[in-house]
């Protein structure tokens, strides 16, 4: 299955062009076929390469501009057998990510440790906005009591509560730093510390875990990547 495709090209030593195209993940035997292809023999090497397709819209933006082939295969790798909570929670990291940063684009080497951390997040299923999220939290037993006490008040009048639910998730999601998905989850990294009224208790923290299955963790894991993972090479 192709996650990326590029095209590139060699310019020889007379000036003249030739061109392929690949598709990652890629085997060396399928690297060498393509270099066969564009007729790239012996030392020559391409010269330059541009994406022309993915799989994922949401993810070209984030890719730079000036990425290594060998690391692009290797996030082809990561992310070819993503179920789609794996990839729904991936996209939201990159975008948390992306703000965190200057640039929209990410370095290929940190969007391949991203992928070794799906599993340091707190993942809801069934929520696309700020008033399901503040309902959930109030359902879960994970607001503050003076919160709690508020919703129930209301509540208890005749009230609507869907104002004070909206207030609540969405002051939540802007202290952790979360995101909505488009299939409908609810996904926030990296969450250790009570910064906020809103904040999970540190007590309460399991729902979120158990409603997700997922775990509580404190800063992502940076994986090295290793001739090992990087099946693409090019051609001794």
């Amino acid at each position: 299955m192709s996650i990326i495709s590029v095209e590139f090209s060699h310019t020889n030593s007379q000036g003249q062009k030739s061109y392929g195209e690949l598709h990652l993940p890629a085997s060396q035997a399928a690297y060498r076929d393509a270099m066969e292809k564009a007729r790239i023999t012996g030392s020559q090497s391409i010269t330059s390469y541009g994406i022309i397709e993915c799989k994922y819209d949401w993810l070209l933006p984030y890719l730079p501009e000036n990425a290594k082939l060998l690391e692009l295969n290797l996030l082809a790798m990561r992310i070819e057998n993503y179920i789609q909570e794996d990839m729904d929670i991936f996209e939201a990291m990159v975008r948390i990510e992306a703000k965190r940063g200057k640039n929209k684009s990410i370095p290929l080497p940190r969007l391949i440790n991203l992928t070794f951390n799906t599993e340091n997040c707190h993942v809801a299923g069934g929520i696309k906005n700020d008033t399901q999220l503040g309902r959930f939290l109030y359902e879960n037993n994970m607001l503050y009591d003076e919160d709690a006490a508020a919703v129930k008040k209301r509540s208890d009048e005749g009230r609507p509560v869907s104002d004070i639910y909206a207030m609540l998730g969405k002051e939540h999601r802007e202290n952790e730093g979360g995101i909505f998905t488009a299939t409908g989850r609810y996904v926030e990294m990296w969450s250790s510390t009570v910064q906020s009224k809103t904040n999970i208790p540190p007590a309460k923290c399991s729902a979120l875990q158990t409603a997700a299955g997922r775990s509580c963790c404190g800063s992502p894991r940076d994986h090295p990547m290793t001739p090992a993972l990087a099946i693409l090479c090019p051609p001794s």
